[in-house]
């Protein structure tokens, strides 16, 4: 049985042909449980050969490719359970939403601002609003 990567790190600079064959791949566009079996086949010809785990920017770069998701579909968040979201999207969900056990206290502070003013003193967080500015 012949394998897709044999012999391929024993001769040169196994890193750099390692770095090579990341190239090639991230340039694909293929279905996700096909990367898997790529990834996996590649990674393990690299260790069984050379007996070390690849560099974790290579490994990196690998799993960016996996799971990286090409459609433009802005409401993509909200329909997937469990989105991928880089660090800024996470910073900025973290910035924008409340959890309801802190609304309260965050909106009822001085520091609060709605539409760039302070809170008003009636403002109720949950009820009518009566109040005005």
């Amino acid at each position: 049985m012949i394998t897709l990567y044999e012999n391929l790190f024993i001769t040169g600079n196994y890193k750099t042909t390692f770095s090579e064959e990341v190239d090639k791949l991230i340039k694909q566009d293929l279905t996700d449980d096909f990367k898997m079996k790529l990834i996996q086949t590649l990674t393990d010809a690299y260790i069984n050969q050379t007996g070390k785990v690849p560099d974790s920017y290579e490994l990196s770069r690998l799993t960016t490719w996996l799971v990286e998701d090409k459609t433009n579909d802005p409401h993509k968040v909200s329909k997937t359970e469990y989105p991928i979201l880089s660090h800024d999207q996470i910073k900025l969900r973290r910035r924008r939403e409340l959890s309801n056990d802190n609304i309260e206290n965050i909106s009822l502070s001085s520091k609060h601002k709605i539409n760039g003013k302070k809170t008003p003193k009636n403002f109720k967080v949950f009820g009518e609003y009566e109040g005005g500015y």
